[in-house]
């Protein structure tokens, strides 16, 4: 059972969410913005990723990342999206 998604990776922006319903979910080190990646896509309830390169943290969430308003300008962060498709 394989999900079909895309991952949009967006540079330079950190999830910074104004209530706690989207915290991340699961946090580990990861050297590489694919490590990260491939994490979030093999998770099912995996939403969105970011990595924090300052850190190397990739950080999974569970909950739909409003690009809007749940997103900031941090230079030192990627965050990948997943778009069902």
């Amino acid at each position: 059972n394989t999900n079909s998604l895309v991952m949009t990776v967006m540079n330079g922006w950190g999830v910074h969410c104004v209530n706690t319903t989207c915290s991340p979910s699961l946090s580990f080190p990861a050297s590489t913005i694919g490590q990260c990646q491939i994490q979030c896509l093999q998770q099912v309830q995996c939403k969105a990723a970011s990595l924090q390169q300052s850190t190397w943290m990739c950080l999974l969430f569970a909950t739909t990342i409003d690009q809007n308003n749940d997103l900031v300008i941090d230079s030192t962060t990627l965050t990948m999206i997943a778009i069902p498709g």
